[in-house]
C-alpha cells in the first residue's frame, strides 16, 4: 500500500514535468520570419486572437483596405494599433467571415507587404520579423572603388626644356630702354640728391660693382 502512496506522486510530477517541457518547446504559434521586401509575407490570424508583429526597425506607416485604428470602429476587417516610435504592431481580426487582408508597412526606406489570412487553426500570438543577412552591395569583381577624398590626381611628366624654350626664357631688352637706363645712370647722383626717396642704392660685396635703382614716385 505504501509502494502504490509513493508511485502516485511520482506519476503526477512525472506528468506535469512534461506538461511543462511541451509549454517550454517551440510553440508553432509563435514565429519568427525573415523580412523579404521583393515579397508577400503571410501572417496567419483569427477571430479572438490578438496577434502581436515585432518589426526590427522603427515602423513609419501602414496602410491596407480594410485595417482601422480606430478602437471604436464597426467598419473595417483588421484593426491594428502601433506605438508611436516603435516596431510593434498589434492585429485584431474584427469580422470572423474575413478571408484575407493586404497590408503594407513602411520601415524605414523600405516596404513590405503582408497578406493577413483568417486561418484560426494556424493562427498566430506573436510574430517576430527579422532583417536576417542583410545583403551589402559590393563592387564589380576586378573594380577599385574611388573614393574622391582619398583619390590623388598624378602629375603628367614634365619633358625637359630645349633650345627653343632657353632663347623664350631670356628676357627682351629694347635698345631704347637699354639707352635709358644708361641715362639714368649718369644722372645717378643729381637724382640721389635732389629725389633721395626715389634713388635706391645698393653696394655689392665687390667695391668696384654698385647697383643703382629707381623707385617710380606717383602723385
Amino acid at each position: 500500500m505504501w509502494k502504490t502512496l509513493v508511485r502516485i506522486p511520482a506519476i503526477a510530477v512525472a506528468l506535469l514535468a512534461g506538461v511543462s517541457l511541451a509549454h517550454c518547446g517551440n510553440d508553432p504559434r509563435v514565429e519568427t520570419v525573415v523580412l523579404d521586401s521583393k515579397g508577400v509575407t503571410q501572417i496567419p490570424v483569427c477571430a479572438g486572437y490578438v496577434t502581436t508583429v515585432l518589426f526590427p526597425r522603427p515602423v513609419s506607416g501602414i496602410v491596407g483596405y480594410g485595417l482601422t485604428s480606430d478602437p471604436a470602429a464597426e467598419e473595417g476587417w483588421i484593426q491594428y494599433a502601433h506605438p508611436g516610435d516603435s516596431g510593434l504592431v498589434t492585429l485584431r481580426v474584427l469580422k470572423p467571415e474575413l478571408r484575407v487582408a493586404y497590408m503594407t508597412v513602411l520601415v524605414g526606406d523600405d516596404l513590405y507587404n503582408f497578406a493577413i489570412a483568417n486561418n484560426p487553426s494556424q493562427a498566430a500570438l506573436s510574430v517576430k520579423l527579422t532583417d536576417g543577412e542583410r545583403q551589402v552591395e559590393q563592387p564589380p569583381t576586378g573594380s577599385i572603388p574611388v573614393n574622391a577624398a582619398s583619390a590623388q590626381t598624378t602629375p603628367a611628366p614634365q619633358r625637359a626644356p630645349d633650345k627653343e624654350d632657353i632663347a623664350n626664357a631670356r628676357p627682351v631688352y629694347h635698345p631704347e630702354k637699354l639707352r635709358t637706363l644708361l641715362e639714368l645712370a649718369k644722372e645717378a647722383p643729381i637724382l640721389q640728391e635732389r629725389y633721395p626717396m626715389s634713388v635706391i642704392t645698393a653696394t655689392s660685396s665687390r667695391p668696384w660693382r654698385k647697383c643703382i635703382g629707381f623707385r617710380l614716385m606717383t602723385r
